[in-house]
């Protein structure tokens, strides 16, 4: 369900950031923060995006493990600086809104982050389990929001 929630944590991030930063682009803005706010999961097969691209998965996963250096802040500030330069800052805002919303989920998890790992072994860990009514209640909750965001913006 994780997975869920990630994708609504995306959006609703990308959503914020549009208020404060309007895009021309905001539909690919989106687009884009979705996908980052899922590709972090690429280090374990067991996620919804690991099981897309397995011997990606599976050679990451074996090297750093799930919730490694896939789930630090060095990925998402090495993505936006690199796609900065070819892509400019809305479209490198969106990687990195995405990417970080990703983590703030991870954060909330009673699993946890470690966002400065192998340089700082700082964890920070939240209230919920994967998988648990705690994370049906913050995603519909984050579904609401969304909708609400999406109308207005539309309507």
């Amino acid at each position: 369900m994780m997975f869920y929630t990630h994708l609504a944590f995306s959006v609703l991030f990308a959503s914020l950031w549009l208020r404060i930063f309007p895009s021309s682009d905001a539909v690919l803005f989106i687009a884009l923060a979705i996908f980052f706010g899922a590709l972090p999961d690429i280090d374990t097969s067991k996620s919804k995006i690991g099981r897309k691209f397995p011997l990606i998965s599976t050679i990451i996963g074996f090297f750093f493990g799930h919730r490694g250096i896939f789930h630090t802040v060095y990925i998402p500030i090495l993505l936006f600086v690199l796609s900065s330069y070819y892509f400019g800052f809305s479209l490198s805002a969106a990687i990195l809104v995405g990417y970080i919303s990703h983590l703030i989920g991870d954060a909330l998890t009673i699993q946890g982050i470690k966002p400065f790992q192998p340089l700082h072994n700082m964890e920070i860990r939240g209230f919920m389990a994967t998988g648990s009514i705690a994370e049906l209640v913050l995603l519909v909750m984050l579904l609401v929001i969304d909708a609400n965001l999406v109308f207005r913006a539309i309507g």
